[in-house]
């Protein structure tokens, strides 16, 4: 496969190697092409596609190989996840993930140093666990991604996320509690003022002073999201209920909920930078607690307080 160029988060990632078909027509929607002159971006909502060419400090380079076979590699570990069969560690100069069974590995990614170059190799052994190769390969490039991101001022915030009029609201909560029911409502009450974002981990960045939530093509089981951006106008935490309420959150309990919202870190200058970014987005950007049922009410006390 030629290497092929997508922009996600304005995070320019080129990707070689022989990457499934499957994965690249769940990406297509992010790929790079030739902006015209005079081509806009797309709307109230901003689409970074028509963007080809980028610096050092925006550009990821991923090699993809699907393999016959890994053996696991002799880690010296900062990390480890017994409970998932996964290994995290240095290996030489290089940070190493493993999704290992025994002496052997189901896929491996090596990161560089400064994140911005991995390479990832996925054994193809077909219904590991119940998950086909396709499923496999679409979570270890989702994976490389999600790990390189703090290295680029950004991360990925478990919320399904939607734009009204332009700004990002993400409605966040612990699965099943009711999180996309929400962002359901909203568009089903404005269809023409409501875009998906991601329906389940939106990335986070800061641009221009502000911080944006992105589309990206890892959007949970439902698989909705949308190459735009937007920047965000407030974290909504759902909580279910009979009536229809909103409170702010502040101090200990918006840090707590912020940091059951992101994916942990496992490398630990990653974390650290995503630990910052983090701090420095709740405190940018006003969180409320809502309690709520499933009908219209609940959009219009969340709409009256933000609009």
């Amino acid at each position: 496969m030629p290497e092929i160029s997508f922009k996600i988060a304005g995070i320019t990632v080129k990707l070689s190697g022989n990457c499934p078909a499957e994965t690249l027509r769940i990406m297509e929607g992010y790929r790079v092409r030739e902006a015209f002159p005079g081509r806009g971006a797309g709307g109230e909502v901003g689409n970074d596609r028509d963007v080809t060419d980028c610096g050092r400090s925006d550009l990821l380079c991923v090699g993809f190989e699907v393999v016959d076979r890994i053996k696991a590699l002799d880690l010296d570990p900062v990390y480890s996840v017994r409970h998932f069969i996964e290994e995290f560690g240095t290996f030489g100069e290089n940070f190493v993930s493993q999704d290992r069974s025994g002496d052997e590995s189901l896929a491996t990614l090596v990161y560089g140093d400064d994140f911005h170059d991995v390479s990832c190799s996925v054994v193809d052994v077909e219904d590991v666990g119940g998950a086909s190769l396709e499923s496999r390969v679409n979570v270890a490039l989702g994976e490389c991604f999600t790990n390189c991101l703090p290295a680029f001022g950004a991360l990925t915030y478990h919320a399904s996320a939607i734009a009204f009029d332009g700004s990002a609201l993400l409605f966040a909560a612990p699965s099943g509690t009711g999180k996309s029911t929400q962002t359901a409502l909203w568009r089903s009450c404005f269809p023409e003022r409501v875009v998906y974002i991601n329906d389940d981990a939106p990335v986070i960045r800061r641009k221009d002073g502000l911080f944006y939530a992105y589309g990206t093509p890892w959007a949970g089981t439902s698989g909705i999201n949308t190459n735009v951006s937007a920047p965000v106008k407030a974290i909504i935490y759902v909580e279910r209920g009979t009536e229809n309420s909103v409170r702010p959150l502040d101090g200990r309990e918006k840090f707590i909920r912020a940091m059951c919202s992101v994916r942990e870190q496992r490398f630990p200058v990653q974390r650290q930078r995503q630990t910052q970014l983090l701090f420095e987005f709740i405190n940018a950007v006003p969180v409320y607690s809502l309690r709520c049922d499933i009908s219209r009410g609940a959009v219009e006390v969340v709409k009256s307080l933000l609009f």
